[in-house]
């Protein structure tokens, strides 16, 4: 009995290895000799490139909305109050370069909020109130 479990487990082995054998990776072939597939047809007069796809802005509701410029309203006078503070002071470069960038953003949540879009202004509300919050002006 023990003779013939060796035997099957040596014939599921050479088994095993003619299998595996059958399945080895091609031989190293140069970029320059394999095929080059077929190219898409360029595009005829009467067609048009195909353009960028934006996704959609998601829809949401007045209560959404009014939560978001609630928000909006916060983050802009805490920007503005922390803007103030280093106003007029002499800022390090590096200070510079973030007191002009959550002016930007300020400006850009004005912007946005006279488009009419509340979620993109309180984005830009937000973002400038984390860059201001890197001031360290008292």
């Amino acid at each position: 009995m023990r003779r013939l479990g060796i035997a099957a487990m040596a014939l599921a082995t050479a088994f095993l290895g003619v299998a595996c054998s059958a399945h080895r990776p091609p031989a190293h072939v140069p970029v320059e000799s394999r095929p080059t597939p077929p190219q898409p047809p360029p595009p005829t007069a009467g067609s048009t490139a195909p353009q960028s796809i934006e996704p959609p802005k998601p829809a949401i509701t007045q209560m959404q909305a009014n939560a978001l410029m609630a928000r909006a309203v916060v983050d802009t006078n805490a920007t503005r109050e922390a803007l103030t503070r280093c106003a007029g002071r002499k800022l390090l470069p590096d200070q510079e370069g973030i007191y002009d960038s959550a002016v930007k953003l300020l400006d850009q949540a004005r912007a946005a909020f006279l488009t009419g879009d509340i979620v993109e202004a309180a984005s830009h509300a937000r973002r400038a109130r984390q860059t201001a919050a890197a001031l360290d002006c008292r």
